[in-house]
């Protein structure tokens, strides 16, 4: 089982990826820096979020954003992910690793988060 911050919006976070009209972007993309850190990238067409995913080991994290691109709507998206919207989640990709690199790395040694 893997493990999160234990937190309401993190838990909210993760039910939306679960919804079955979210869309998976870029699923389990394998970190530049840190072998076992992997990232996922989903869009939630009825919030029109961008979330992303981070996972090391048993350490999960999730951070969200709304994206700025309304028109056309998220689940009309033909070419999938747009620009714009890739790079706002490597903006909530950079916010996460500076916020939880050690923990990342924790995780990956088995250490304690």
């Amino acid at each position: 089982m893997t493990d999160t911050i234990d937190t309401k919006q993190q838990q909210e976070l993760k039910a939306l990826t679960q919804q079955p009209d979210t869309l998976c972007y870029m699923e389990a993309l394998a970190d530049k820096d840190l072998s076992g850190l992997t990232w996922t990238i989903y869009g939630v067409p009825d919030s029109n979020l961008i979330i992303v995913q981070a996972i090391a080991g048993s350490f999960e994290v999730l951070a969200s954003s709304p994206s700025t691109v309304l028109y056309p709507a998220m689940a009309d998206r033909v070419f999938g992910i747009d620009v714009e919207d890739q790079a706002l989640a490597a903006q909530l990709s950079d916010q996460l690793w500076a916020t939880h690199q050690q923990d990342f790395e924790n995780a990956l040694q088995g250490g304690s988060n």
